[in-house]
């Protein structure tokens, strides 16, 4: 619905038979979509910004959804938003009132008022929909259902598609803010078991509102609050309060010019509206409407309506990239995130699910990860027109939004010459691979490069007459050139002190290569001297409390490693105790783990930028997907490893067989109840440890990071309690 008009234009909504649109296609708003699925409250799991990650029942609802629509007879594309422009107010805004929420039901929590703190949690707005949303494109894809991701709003492209597609998709779904865009027509909402689907048309709204021209319904609409643009704040005030406030956005037009320019220009004087700098947002806004970017039928990027276009489109939807880009963002080979900092220059850091309280965690964000930063953005920028190449980027935090830190672009390096030597053709890729069978895409690149002799020969020139075609010879170039800017392979192909430390840690897997990732990001943050038992959260509840203070930090080292693993749950909402404690190192985590995407994706966006691969070409999407660090994880299973080393000290003797049995059990029927294998993951965690505590050791005998006596003592403590 039109936001905040929910009762004015539900009031508007008809109905017809899902019979109706047997046999059609739907393009679909995959956000909106997506949202009303996770906020159903019949499958809501209001625990999850207490949790992170990803709700544990969306493959589920996803699987099931699909299944509606193929029992009905419909085809449906969803379609996802790319480019985000104007947004910093906009996540900062939704950011403090998340915080806000879920600090009320911290404390809620904390005084063991636990229902009222899980309805509070649930009631957090969302500030981690990247996730979801990659997850959503990640299920679509292994499901065979279609989707393509927009250069800029899914609204823009449903429009497109409306105006110019209807042999294709005979229908248009998602909220009415696409009734701002023309469309004649918008499916609002789907009710399976009625059988029906709710519809609003456009000359029906503009008829109730007094039959404005379409001009003026666009303007009244944006005033009124929206996606794109605050409500003006005039309609907050009396006599309007209690009136929708598309209503009172009419009226004032009526009486103030008839248009939303005169309105912002008879309140230009208005203190607040000149600290939101309200005219120059709604002239984006609008103008943003009128001449949206899309990818045509035909594979082009282009400006809606462009004949009437002004000539700055650049002003209000950024600087334009490559359509060669824009085609890669529509299939899922790279996200809208990295490509959003560069085109608006802008790197947001809002807060973390815990709220952001903590020095360390600032400091990371701030300063510890800009230069994985720099070589994202910058490996992006060589590839781009020289207006990117020495365009600075500006670093904006929640907690000092008003000093952005000024990431400078013109002295980063050219990445391109050093990456150039890998061109690693599938016979060569394919002898390693049937002797390290068993290996995930990191753990293959690392133990690869292991044998000098393989490593000597993957040092190739790029052969213009047979470039890479297959998807491994993709996959695995862009990561083992993904390895090397991280600085775990040098430029002869062999591992460097820190590859070596990233090799033992997978060595010491045994038989779990769907832990390569997290034994990855371990690396990364003993590297970013952040893997530590260090009191990082002094204010959060939730750390270990049990034992002698020795035994309260080895635990909490333990379960931070742990925090890297995933617990197995039923596909319904967490049941269990909960650690704000965690939760704050689980935004460490997730920090470090989106960054490594970033440059993943952009080691792959490169390659095909630069020619060195085929292009012609249908596995796009597959090879997005393959790229590691895809999805996020969330701290259940640090919960529940802490939770079970923090009871064994209840025992007289927390190493005897018999007191580790009985507090697993216990764990098991009362603490996580909806677990599949408590015992079963808390095994997997203490593997994730060896593997992890194996390359800190490495690591510390090559004297790349201190500590080194500290992780023996924990692991030796941990020996006989697991």
């Amino acid at each position: 619905m039109i936001s905040t008009h929910d009762d004015w234009a539900a009031s508007l909504a008809e109905h017809s038979k899902l019979e109706e649109l047997a046999g059609c296609s739907v393009a679909i708003d995959a956000a909106d979509h997506l949202n009303r699925l996770l906020n159903d409250p019949q499958w809501k799991e209001p625990l999850l910004p207490a949790l992170g990650g990803l709700p544990f029942s969306m493959k589920r609802l996803v699987d099931d959804d699909l299944q509606r629509w193929k029992n009905h007879k419909i085809q449906p594309l969803f379609v996802f938003n790319g480019l985000d422009i104007g947004r910093r107010e906009k996540l900062f805004r939704t950011s403090d009132e998340a915080s806000r929420v879920t600090a009320e039901a911290w404390e809620l929590y904390n005084q063991s008022e636990a229902e009222r703190a899980v309805t509070t949690f649930g009631e957090a707005p969302s500030t981690r929909n990247d996730d979801y949303l990659r997850n959503f494109q990640s299920l679509l894809n292994e499901a065979g259902a279609e989707f393509i991701v927009a250069p800029y709003t899914a609204w823009g492209q449903l429009a497109y598609f409306e105006k110019n597609a209807k042999h294709l998709w005979q229908a248009i779904a998602g909220p009415s803010e696409l009734l701002f865009f023309d469309i004649d027509r918008v499916i609002t909402g789907w009710d399976w078991e009625r059988g029906e689907f709710t519809w609003m048309g456009r000359r029906q709204c503009i008829s109730d509102l007094g039959n404005l021209a379409p001009d003026q319904f666009v303007d009244a609409c944006l005033l009124a609050g929206s996606e794109l643009l605050p409500p003006l704040p005039m309609l907050e005030a009396s006599p309007r309060r209690n009136k929708p406030k598309i209503r009172g956005a009419v009226e004032m037009m009526m009486s103030l010019g008839r248009t939303g320019m005169s309105v912002c220009q008879n309140y230009q004087d208005d203190p607040k509206l000149r600290s939101m700098n309200y005219t120059d947002k709604f002239m984006r806004a609008k103008m943003s409407i009128q001449h949206h970017i899309v990818l045509t039928l035909d594979g082009k990027i282009e400006v809606f309506n462009n004949d009437h276009a002004p000539g700055d489109v650049h002003e209000f939807m950024s600087q334009r990239l490559p359509d060669e880009i824009y085609f890669y963002l529509s299939r899922g080979v790279i996200g809208s995130r990295v490509l959003t900092m560069r085109t608006s220059a802008e790197i947001i850091e809002i807060a973390p699910l815990d709220g952001g309280e903590s020095q360390e965690y600032r400091e990371l964000v701030r300063d510890k990860l800009v230069p994985l930063r720099n070589t994202t953005i910058g490996l992006l920028s060589s590839s781009l027109h020289r207006f990117y190449q020495h365009k600075d980027v500006s670093l904006y935090t929640w907690f000092d939004r008003n000093n952005p830190r000024t990431i400078s672009m013109r002295e980063a390096p050219d990445f391109r010459p050093i990456l150039s030597n890998w061109n690693v053709k599938a016979a060569l890729i394919q002898e390693k691979v049937k002797l390290l069978e068993g290996s995930e895409t990191i753990g293959f690149a690392i133990q690869s490069l292991k044998d000098p002799d393989f490593a000597a020969k993957t040092v190739t020139q790029k052969d213009k007459s047979k470039l890479l075609s297959a998807s491994d010879e993709l996959l695995y170039n862009s990561v083992w050139r993904f390895l090397q800017l991280r600085e775990f392979v040098d430029s002869k192909h062999n591992l460097t002190p820190w590859g070596e430390a990233l090799h033992a840690a997978i060595a010491a897997l045994g038989g779990r290569p769907e832990l390569e990732e997290a034994v990855f990001i371990a690396m990364e943050l003993a590297r970013l001297n952040v893997l530590t038992s260090k009191d990082m959260f002094p204010s959060y509840g939730g750390p270990p409390i049990r034992g002698s203070e020795s035994d309260k930090k080895n635990n909490l080292l333990v379960s931070r490693v742990a925090c890297l693993g995933k617990l197995r749950h039923k596909p319904i909402g967490f049941t269990g105790p909960l650690s704000r404690h965690l939760l704050g190192y689980h935004s460490v985590i997730s920090s470090v783990r989106s960054c490594l995407r970033d440059l993943a994706e952009v080691s792959l966006t490169t390659l095909l930028l630069n020619g060195d691969a085929e292009r012609d070409r249908s596995d796009y999407t597959d090879l997005g997907i393959k790229l590691p660090f895809l999805l996020p994880n969330d701290c259940a299973m640090g919960i529940a490893v802490k939770s079970y080393l923090d009871e064994l000290h209840i025992q007289p003797d927390p190493t005897t067989p018999e007191a580790k049995a009985s507090t697993k059990t216990r764990a098991a029927r009362d603490w996580f109840p909806e677990s599949l294998d408590l015992s079963g993951d808390l095994d997997i965690a203490f593997k994730l440890w060896d593997a992890v505590y194996a390359g800190v050791k490495k690591a510390s005998q090559a004297g790349l990071v201190r500590d080194g006596a500290m992780w023996d003592e924990v692991n030796k403590w941990l020996a006989p309690r697991r």
